[in-house]
């Protein structure tokens, strides 16, 4: 059985040769019928223009695009404002800590507790 299948396998000589006359190249063969798509592909255009689902396809990847568009946009606005938020905290920390050997500690720092007499009557 494994003879038969590799009988199967096998190609004929004839088959291994590459006849030169209708052989084509691949890359080729794309650039050439990538020359003459204007023509070769007019009737397939005009039915894609034609097509209404593919004018709401068209549609809904335009609008995928423009609300990509946003976000990216919204994206940089939030990241350059995250950047100022940092900044501030910063300078906000710097700030603190040049305060820091001022700071007054106890409430008796400010102002000497004042002596209330309690009348009772």
């Amino acid at each position: 059985m494994d003879s038969d299948v590799e009988s199967l396998l096998e190609m004929s000589p004839e088959d291994q040769k590459v006849n030169t006359d209708t052989y084509e190249d691949p890359l080729t063969s794309l650039e050439d019928h990538g020359s003459n798509t204007k023509g070769h592909d007019q009737e397939a255009h005009t039915k894609l223009n034609n097509c209404e689902k593919c004018k709401q396809l068209e549609d809904c990847l335009q609008n995928t695009l423009d609300e990509n568009a946003a976000m990216k946009n919204l994206l940089k606005n939030v990241y350059e404002r995250y950047n100022e938020m940092k900044e501030a905290k910063f300078i906000l920390e710097e700030s603190v800590k040049a305060l820091k050997p001022f700071r007054i500690r106890k409430r008796k720092e400010i102002a000497p507790p004042k002596m209330y007499s309690r009348v009772r009557g």
